[in-house]
């Protein structure tokens, strides 16, 4: 597993001797990306860290790098809607690592997300090889909603609010 930091994409491979850039290690290219932010809670970034850390020993057939990218958007004058600078995050990541030359899968984790299943990558890949999959994630503790609240309430309307 590799941990690229900021905006430092991966190495490119070697060009052989006709000039082709060819691929040693052929198991499933995965980057795990990760858009973050100064001021998290230490207690979460540690816990994040440790599922993090997880991912390598968990999934032995991708070759997997985790992408962490610190970095803060200004709101501008023409966001149509909160996340619009997540988007804009989003979208440079993509850029920066490079992700269509080098990786055949992404997986997006929220930086303050602090626990999931180690082997999370290689069972979405699983479910769904050829699409998009996303799994469910819920609240630990009694949200607003009571238990088992979704997660990301900020991106989805609950009860037609």
């Amino acid at each position: 597993m590799k941990v690229l930091a900021m905006a430092a994409p991966p190495r490119q491979p070697p060009i052989d001797r006709e000039g082709i850039r060819r691929l040693t290690d052929q198991r499933p290219r995965v980057v795990a990306m990760v858009p973050t932010r100064s001021g998290l809670h230490p207690g979460i970034v540690r816990r994040a860290e440790k599922s993090l850390l997880a991912l390598e020993t968990s999934n032995p057939t991708l070759n997997l790098t985790i992408f962490i990218f610190n970095k803060t958007m200004p709101r501008l004058a023409t966001d149509a809607r909160p996340l619009s600078k997540v988007s804009r995050i989003r979208n440079m990541m993509l850029e920066e690592a490079n992700v269509y030359a080098y990786f055949d899968y992404v997986l997006w984790i929220d930086s303050d997300l602090v626990e999931f299943a180690p082997n999370l990558p290689t069972l979405l890949i699983q479910a769904n090889p050829e699409g998009v999959s996303a799994p469910l994630v819920l609240l630990e503790e009694p949200g607003p909603h009571g238990t088992d609240q979704f997660y990301d309430t900020t991106a989805f309307v609950l009860q037609g609010r």
